[in-house]
C-alpha cells in the first residue's frame, strides 16, 4: 500500500503562507486543493487554500464561539472531543478538495487553532503528517491587519499572541516530528526561488521557559480568551513570545 503524506502550512494570516504553499507544492510535487480559494486584492497572486476547508474551519471556529480574528485558545484535548461532532465534515472536505490524490499539500492560517482536529483526521485517513511553518516579525503583520482588516492596533496585536502561542505550543510537540521551519525574510532573498531546500530549517528550537496555552488558564475552563481587560497578566508572557520570534527571525 502507497503512502499518503500531508504538509500542512502553518503560519499567520499575512506572514507568506500562500507563496510558501506554492513553492512547496512544486518542490514536494504535493497536490493542491481543486476548490482554490479566488484571489484577491491583498493577495492576487492567489491564496492556494481550499475553499471548503477554509470555510468549514471557520464554521467549526463559530460553532465553538470564536472566528478566525477570535483570540481564544483551544487545547488539544478540547479539540480531540471535537473530533466524534466534525469527523464526516472533516474528511469530505479533505475529499472535496484533493479528490484520491495521495500527497497532498493543505494551508489555511485558521489550522493554527484547530491543529489537532485535522491532525487526527488525516491520522484516521492514513496521512503521515508533515509540518512547514513560518513566522514574520510580528509588528509588520499587526501593521498588514490593520490596514487590510480595519483592526485596531490593540487588538491586531493580541490577535498575532494568539496565533503565535499557538504555533509555538504545536511546534514544541513536534520536536521529535518532521518539520521545516522559514523565516519570512528569506522570501525577500533572489536566491530563494531557486534554493527552496536551503531555506527550509531543521533546527527550530523553544526557550525552556515557554509556558503552554494550558498553563496559562487560571481556572478549569479549556479555552482562555486574552482581551484588552485580562492582557497585563500576559505582559511577562509577552516579553517572553517576543524575545523567542525576535530569535527565530534572525
Amino acid at each position: 500500500m502507497n503512502s499518503k503524506t500531508a504538509i500542512l502550512v502553518l503560519g499567520m494570516h499575512r506572514s507568506g503562507t500562500s507563496y510558501i504553499t506554492k513553492k512547496a507544492s512544486d518542490f514536494f510535487n504535493a497536490s493542491l486543493p481543486r476548490d482554490l480559494m479566488k484571489d484577491k486584492l491583498d493577495n492576487i497572486a492567489g491564496h492556494f487554500e481550499s475553499n471548503s476547508i477554509s470555510q468549514l474551519n471557520e464554521k467549526i471556529l463559530q460553532d465553538i464561539g470564536s472566528s478566525w480574528y477570535g483570540t481564544e485558545i483551544y487545547d488539544q484535548k478540547y479539540q480531540i472531543k471535537l473530533y466524534g461532532k466534525y469527523r464526516e465534515e472533516l474528511e469530505a472536505a479533505i475529499n472535496n478538495a484533493y479528490l484520491k490524490n495521495k500527497n497532498i499539500i493543505i494551508k489555511d492560517p485558521r489550522i493554527i487553532k484547530l491543529y489537532y482536529l485535522w491532525k487526527k483526521c488525516l491520522e484516521n485517513m492514513g496521512f503521515k503528517i508533515k509540518l512547514i511553518s513560518i513566522v514574520r516579525n510580528p509588528t509588520e503583520i499587526i501593521s498588514s491587519l490593520v490596514k487590510r482588516d480595519g483592526l485596531s492596533n490593540i487588538y491586531a496585536e493580541l490577535l498575532v499572541f494568539s496565533y503565535s502561542i499557538s504555533l509555538l505550543e504545536i511546534l514544541s510537540k513536534n520536536k521529535s516530528g518532521h518539520f521545516h521551519h522559514v523565516f519570512y525574510n528569506d522570501l525577500k532573498e533572489k536566491r530563494f526561488k531557486n534554493s527552496f531546500l536551503k531555506y527550509l530549517k531543521k533546527d527550530f528550537k523553544l526557550s525552556k521557559n515557554i509556558p503552554t496555552p494550558c498553563s496559562l488558564i487560571e481556572s478549569e475552563k479549556i479555552t482562555h480568551d486574552i482581551n484588552e481587560k485580562n492582557f497585563t497578566n500576559f505582559k511577562n508572557y509577552k516579553k517572553t513570545l517576543l524575545k523567542n520570534l525576535k530569535n527565530i527571525n534572525q
